[in-house]
């Protein structure tokens, strides 16, 4: 009777302990959230109808990666699109251990005039996963909540008429 009662105490222990990285993570990121996230508009651009398809979505090149976590989209000859993933945490929450490590990440998107640096506009969001027992997919979390709409792309590149 002793051992089945040390294991099932140790099966709670662990199922109560196992969410605790989890919760912590999302702590911090609702923290970082509430800090900076969410988009911010400096300046607003027009642009051709040409410049937008069918449907009303901006026409941009291909993306290219410039290392360190940052690729870049030109949109014109004066204005590109930024974007870089950092790694808060760098935890692998698709591991093959049943508890999955947390993974925190700051995913920032800017728009830039070419010209002289300058931002237009930034966004900035969080996302965490795993940090928790998980057999499978482990569980998610992002902020800010709800997305922002526009988002900063729309909100600073406008259609011209």
């Amino acid at each position: 009777m002793r051992p089945m009662t040390a294991t099932l105490l140790s099966t709670l222990l662990v199922a109560a302990l196992s969410g605790c990285e989890k919760y912590d993570l999302d702590r911090q990121m609702e923290a970082l959230c509430k800090a900076d996230g969410g988009v911010k508009v400096y300046e607003v651009v027009t642009l051709p109808v040409d410049r937008f398809d069918s449907t009303g979505r901006l026409i941009t090149g291909p993306a290219q990666d410039m290392g360190g976590g940052l690729y870049v989209k030109k949109v014109t000859e004066g204005l590109r699109i930024e974007w870089r993933t950092d790694a808060i945490k760098a935890g692998e929450p698709f591991g093959k251990a049943l508890i999955s490590e947390g993974r925190l990440l700051r995913f920032s998107t800017r728009v830039v005039r070419t010209v002289d640096n300058k931002v237009l506009g930034e966004e900035i969001s969080y996302g965490r996963s795993g940090g928790e027992i998980s057999i499978g997919h482990p569980s998610q979390n992002f902020c800010p909540r709800p997305r922002p709409a526009p988002d900063v792309v729309q909100a600073v590149i406008l259609k011209g008429q």
